[in-house]
Parts: structure tokens; sequence; C-alpha cells
């Protein structure tokens, strides 16, 4: 049996339950500052904690308040937090929806290979048209090519 359990079992039998205010470890101390909604400074100077320290014991508070999956996005951005505002925010002002941003990131690969094929499509047009003005196609096969080749611009949906 140590001390403290004698001291403890003696402040009972004397009616004294006042227990001794026990120190609270900075972790714990940096917890309940957070907790109480100070700054990471704030909790950086009254606990005397580095940077590194201050910036470890927020991310544990935010992880046992539920919030682990914040850190966890925080965590794989690695620096370029701003970025992701910058998106988030053009997002936002976009007004589009998750589903529409995740609609679009399946076919942005596939853009540049739909802007090639139209391409081709267009200059294939164009070599056609200019080949049947320098031939003698007759008359009424002109004007059926003329009329079937678009205006470069009328149906150029990339640019």
């Amino acid at each position: 049996m140590s001390f403290t359990d004698i001291g403890e079992i003696t402040r009972r039998y004397a009616g004294d339950d006042n227990e001794r205010p026990k120190k609270l470890s900075k972790h714990s101390q940096a917890l309940e500052l957070f907790y109480h909604g100070y700054s990471n400074l704030a909790v950086a100077v009254k606990l005397g904690l580095t940077a590194a320290e201050t910036m470890d014991e927020q991310k544990q508070y935010r992880i046992l308040i539920r919030a682990d999956k914040f850190c966890k996005v925080y965590d794989a951005l690695k620096g370029e937090i701003s970025s992701f505002v910058t998106l988030y925010h053009k997002i936002k002002d976009e007004g589009l929806t998750i589903e529409q941003v995740i609609e679009a990131a399946k076919y942005a690969r596939d853009l540049q290979v739909i802007k090639d094929v139209q391409d081709a499509a267009w200059n294939g047009l164009q070599i056609l048209k200019e080949e049947s003005e320098t031939t003698d196609y007759p008359i009424r096969a002109r004007r059926r090519i003329r009329r079937r080749i678009p205006e470069k611009g009328k149906y150029d949906v990339f640019e």
C-alpha cells in the first residue's frame, strides 16, 4: 500500500471528500484549451509548446472531436491547401454539385481525345471541300457538299 492510498483512506475517514486537484499534463491542458476555443498561438504561449508540438496537440484534439476526416484530407493535401480552397470556391461559384464535379472528372480525361477527333474530322471536311472546288464536279454535287459542311464555329463546342 502506498502513501497515496493511505492518504486517500484517511481523508475519506475524516470526511474530507475533496480530492486534491491533480496537475494535468500539458497534453490534457492543451486539449482543454482547444475545447474552450483557444487559438494555436494562445495554446503554444500558455503552455510553452513549440509550433510542431502545438499542431500535434491540435490534430489530436480534432481527431478526438470526430474531425479525423478533415485531418486525413489536410494531411493528404501536404501544403496544397490553397489550391484545394480555390477549387472549392470555383465549384461553389459555378453552382456545381458534388455529383456534377465527379461526372466532369470522369469525362476530363476523354476531353482531349474528343477534341483531337473533332479537329481531324474538321480537317478532313476542309480537304473534301477544297477538292470539290478544284475538280470538275458537277454543280449539283458541289452544292450538296457545301450544304453538308458546317461553318467551323457553328458546331465547335470545345472552344
